[in-house]
């Protein structure tokens, strides 16, 4: 290239440059949050880093497959080897971290879905009104629940939620964050 056009393109890769300036973000907004990071986070972090050597990986396997002996790679370029390592542990991250995690947090909002539906139902006057539930076994003498002995087609109407079955509601201290001080 000659003097001429290198000096015709300095205006058009300034300007290139300013607006990739003006697209990054700030200091702030890379900084991790103050309050801890997030699962999702965590588990998106790890995704990307396992896709990332994935495709580190094929691009590895398709420069060397033609070559029978190893091949001469620069320094700074990883080994196969550490690409497999790096693998490997980013998939145990995966399922030993952040799987049974996931799976917790599964249950525990569930759990919280389930009882705020549930409760949400049920007008709040009869949560305190009504006594516990007592619970009743079917006698062994007599072969039949109490409940059977009705010979009433009529559905009955489901029981009002109670107290003693919101006594097993989550753990909401599982959802709060340690306040630090």
């Amino acid at each position: 290239m000659t003097e001429a056009t290198l000096l015709s393109q300095v205006p058009a890769l300034t300007d290139a440059l300013r607006s990739a300036i003006e697209s990054v973000p700030s200091a702030e907004a890379l900084a991790p949050p103050s309050d801890g990071l997030s699962l999702l986070d965590i588990k998106n972090d790890l995704l990307l880093s396992y896709l990332q050597n994935c495709v580190l990986f094929i691009l590895f396997k398709f420069r060397n497959q033609g070559s029978s002996d190893k091949p001469e790679g620069d320094a700074q370029e990883p080994s196969y080897d550490q690409i497999v390592k790096t693998l490997v542990s980013l998939r145990l991250y995966l399922e030993k971290g952040v799987r049974p995690l996931e799976s917790r947090l599964k249950y525990q909002v569930d759990k919280l879905l389930l009882t705020a539906s549930e409760a949400s139902t049920q007008p709040i006057s009869l949560l305190n009104d009504r006594p516990a539930k007592a619970h009743k076994r079917p006698s062994s003498a007599s072969g039949a629940s109490a409940e059977y002995a009705d010979d009433d087609d009529e559905p009955k109407a489901p029981d009002p939620v109670t107290v003693s079955d919101l006594a097993h509601r989550p753990n909401l201290s599982a959802f709060s964050r340690p306040l630090r001080r």
